[in-house]
């Protein structure tokens, strides 16, 4: 008789940097799950039909990647600019100083651009008048969630690796000279409306299945756990 093995794991967002950071009831999602076999060779696979007994050998490891929900939006900068022309040069922060990535930053000019290519009436921007911006930044876990296949016949919780994605929100208030007033552009760039991130402060191993499966064998053969994360303060 077959049976069908699926891996299910559900996690709540990362809270800190340990075997328990998820827990069942979180609305993030994994992404992908690879298995990395005994001879190297790895598969990706979410549905498995085998005969009863273990389906692999013993110490094989699986790596699930798991994005968390994106958190509020924190502020960054705010400021309002005499004319076009100063703005466009000046270098704006999008996000905090993140260690060793350092602060993601835009000239107003880039920023301009970004905007332009969702509301078009900005080609119709008057230089010589005021502009006013405001940026804000959002960002979320990914996460490798490591695990050893164990002798109970079932896949054993081993190890993380936690990077975070940063996201940015861009808004302009500008005089459009079409219809002669103030107008306003803004938009979130974020994971929700299909971004990619604008930057990310990773783990040491972050994509790394090869080396982070031998740290799953590691743990697993041990007896420990393994974790890391991005640099602290990130």
């Amino acid at each position: 008789m077959k049976r069908i093995v699926c891996s299910i794991v559900a996690f709540l967002m990362v809270c800190s940097i340990s075997l328990n950071s998820f827990a069942a009831n979180d609305a993030g999602q994994i992404v992908a799950s690879t298995i990395v076999h005994k001879d190297g060779n790895m598969t990706t696979s979410s549905q498995i039909i085998t005969p009863d007994g273990p389906i692999y050998e013993y110490g094989t490891t699986k790596i699930d990647d798991y994005l968390a929900n994106e958190i509020g939006w924190v502020q960054s900068s705010k400021l309002d600019f005499p004319n076009f022309d100063v703005f466009s040069v000046a270098a704006i922060r999008i996000t905090k100083n993140i260690p060793v990535v350092g602060a993601y930053i835009q000239t107003g000019w880039e920023i301009y651009n970004d905007l332009k290519t969702i509301y078009s009436s900005l080609g119709n921007i008057q230089v010589g008048h005021a502009v006013w911006e405001e940026t804000n930044y959002t960002y979320r876990y990914f996460s490798h969630l490591l695990y050893a296949y164990d002798y109970t016949n079932s896949w054993k919780r081993v190890g993380e690796s936690t990077s975070k994605y940063y996201y940015k929100q861009l808004y302009m208030r500008y005089y459009d000279g079409s219809v002669g007033e103030y107008r306003t552009a803004t938009k979130q760039f974020s994971h929700s409306y299909g971004y990619s991130p604008c930057t990310r402060s990773t783990a040491p191993n972050y994509m790394n299945y090869s080396i982070l499966s031998q740290k799953a064998y590691t743990a697993w053969s041990t007896g420990f756990s393994y974790s890391e994360a991005y640099p602290i303060g990130g």
